[in-house]
């Protein structure tokens, strides 16, 4: 029989295992993508990775809706261009990897204030002020000059910075490893603060703020200070923007990318730490590659945040923690022949949907490109039937294979539950 010791340190480096696959793919990304993924790219989805995981803080945390969220993060942003100006007119002996603590600590600065007044409500009291603010503060941006600069924002010059070891961070692949670093330091202190009993209570204000009043917390200070703290880690994420982009304009303020933070985090899952990183990582490639296959990609952005919402709101995390329950119990194997056929059934779904919304695409700008509409290897007209044909087929098939999977799935759940009963 194992000692508690030894059943304690293999549960250690059980928990140790995701944080160095993490740190091996953030270091080998570069390596193994090649040509194929630019590194601006991987540095979009290090950042994304940071803004997100810090938004989870409020949202799946402590169960706080914000539509300010991007507030933090562009202020964070515009402090660290000041900081990257004033070390290159003052000639400032500062390294460049320090200069997004200015971004976090102007960012926890900002949260620190306006935490103050938003947190003392929660629920749609809260989403409302927030929402309020960010269009408070983007509206300050034409009007406090000296600070934003306007429509044309703010830029410095990371290479301003002292070099370290020789290296100037001119480069993008540098860059990246630097946004790399720092993400990876962010996202474990972030999960260590979700260890800490205030990440606790938060999970209990989250889960039942009735009654954290009687067990003795404040649930405004609880609020607070969660508020503060996703507030310097969105401001962190604003500096390492600014490091890559070395230019802060006000869109990097608006709702629009409060509501970018926002799908990242449900498409991952807010219920699982590892939710918003996986969230992170998809909205990014959605953004910058299906964006550049088609026009319409943010119609099909917003069809996979309805299906989510409605079909999968644990997101991207509840399919890894099925096949992970499903191991544990030992019935993966028997499952798998369903599992399989529901994936061609999402496949058909999927290729049914893609043809749907770019053959109406395609149909509503007939003048402008004609209406052939090459897809999976052929060609036809949008303005004939077989494509729509194809589209309910491939759509029909998709739902009935989905449903049969599932229930024949469910079916043998049962059956094996029995035997088991029988046995016992």
């Amino acid at each position: 029989m194992s000692s508690p010791s030894t059943s304690s340190g293999a549960s250690a480096y059980a928990g140790l295992w995701p944080w160095l696959l993490f740190a091996i793919t953030l270091i080998a990304a570069p390596l193994l993508s090649g040509t194929s993924i630019p590194v601006s790219a991987l540095s979009q989805a290090a950042i994304a990775i940071v803004f997100a995981a810090s938004y989870n803080l409020l949202y799946g945390q402590s169960g706080l809706l914000s539509f300010g969220h991007a507030v933090f993060m562009g202020l964070g942003g515009y402090a660290t261009v000041h900081a990257l100006q004033a070390i290159a007119t003052a000639q400032l002996p500062v390294p460049l990897p320090l200069v997004p603590l200015a971004g976090a600590a102007f960012g926890g600065i900002a949260g620190l204030a306006f935490g103050w007044l938003s947190s003392r409500r929660g629920g749609t009291v809260f989403a409302m002020i927030t929402m309020g603010f960010s269009e408070l503060v983007v509206a300050l941006t034409s009007v406090l000059l000296g600070f934003f600069g306007g429509d044309r924002g703010r830029s410095g010059d990371r290479t301003s910075a002292l070099p370290v070891f020789g290296i100037d961070f001119a480069g993008e692949q540098q860059v990246y490893y630097l946004i790399a670093a720092w993400t990876l330091v962010a996202v474990v202190l972030m999960y260590l603060l979700t260890r800490t009993p205030l990440g606790r209570i938060a999970r209990a204000l989250r889960d039942n703020p009735e009654r954290l009043p009687f067990v003795g917390y404040d649930a405004s200070q609880v609020r607070w200070r969660m508020f503060t703290a996703s507030s310097i880690f969105a401001g962190l994420a604003g500096g390492l923007y600014a490091i890559n982009y070395e230019i802060l304009t006000p869109q990097a303020l608006g709702i629009e990318t409060s509501a970018s933070v926002l799908i990242m985090v449900v498409l991952g899952g807010a219920s699982t730490f590892a939710g918003p990183i996986l969230g992170a990582v998809f909205f990014t490639w959605l953004r910058l590659d299906v964006a550049h296959r088609t026009e319409a990609w943010q119609l099909y952005l917003g069809i996979l945040f309805v299906g989510t919402v409605l079909f999968a709101p644990q997101g991207l995390s509840s399919v890894v923690q099925h096949f992970r329950s499903l191991a544990q119990q030992g019935r993966l194997a028997l499952r798998l022949p369903f599992e399989f056929a529901r994936g061609i059934a999402l496949a058909l779904l999927v290729a049914g949907t893609v043809l749907a919304v770019e053959a109406g695409w395609l149909l509503s700008q007939v003048k402008e490109k004609g209406a052939v509409l090459t897809l999976f290897g052929t060609s036809t007209d949008v303005r004939t039937a077989p494509v729509w044909l194809a589209t309910a087929l491939l759509l029909a098939a998709g739902a009935v294979l989905w449903h049969v999977a599932s229930r024949k799935a469910l079916d043998s759940d049962a059956a094996a539950s029995g035997a088991v009963k029988a046995k016992s």
